[in-house]
């Protein structure tokens, strides 16, 4: 059956915000990991998810419908908040400024040569520019290797990183590149990401 929803421990997380890459099989797995957040949950969620630019309105408004935290499609020059998740809009990008006292969305078109839009490495490498070590990576579910040079950043930054484990993959491509780089910390079934996220904020 569904799992608790869970509670969010005391204290201040060492992370605040959670930059999500995943592609082929996304959208159930993005559903199972965000409906497990409690509405408090205390970090920022960035989402870049392969799809194309009709469908991410609607499917942010379908996870809205199911999930306690608030889930909304990416606009540009938003501030970002703890407790939501932002899912990039199909054909551009999704990245973040520092400004002095908040982080603020970005949704671009650049960069236009990148094979995907949106990119899970432009999104991840640039959270780990603004936000170094508050970072936790998550690669979830696709082909292809979207996410390691983001990936390979955030290490460098002293981000922490997530995969999905192979058993709960449609596609065990974009964490098994992270895997084989030596770059995820740990490698979390589906069902169990929720919890390993909310950890990982800790940690």
């Amino acid at each position: 059956g569904p799992r608790p929803v869970l509670t969010p421990r005391a204290g201040r997380p060492v992370r605040d915000i959670v930059a999500i890459g995943v592609s082929t099989g996304g959208p159930p797995a993005v559903q199972k990991v965000l409906s497990q957040l409690p509405a408090d949950f205390p970090a920022s969620i960035l989402i870049a998810q392969h799809m194309p630019a009709a469908f991410t309105g609607p499917f942010a408004k379908r996870l809205d419908g199911v999930c306690r935290i608030t889930v909304k499609e990416a606009e540009n020059g938003e501030r970002l908040r703890p407790g939501t998740a932002y899912i990039a809009p199909g054909g551009k990008h999704l990245r973040v400024d520092q400004k002095i006292s908040m982080v603020e969305v970005v949704v671009t078109p650049e960069p236009t040569e990148a094979l995907y839009k949106p990119s899970a490495n432009v999104l991840i490498e640039s959270v780990a520019q603004a936000m170094g070590r508050r970072t936790l990576g998550v690669i979830l579910t696709g082909m292809g290797s979207d996410g390691l040079e983001g990936v390979r950043v955030l290490k460098q930054k002293g981000g922490r990183a997530l995969a999905q484990s192979d058993a709960t993959c449609v596609v065990y491509g974009m964490p098994k590149a992270i895997v084989d780089a030596g770059l995820a910390d740990e490698i979390i079934d589906i069902d169990d990401m929720a919890s390993a996220i909310m950890a990982g904020l800790y940690k």
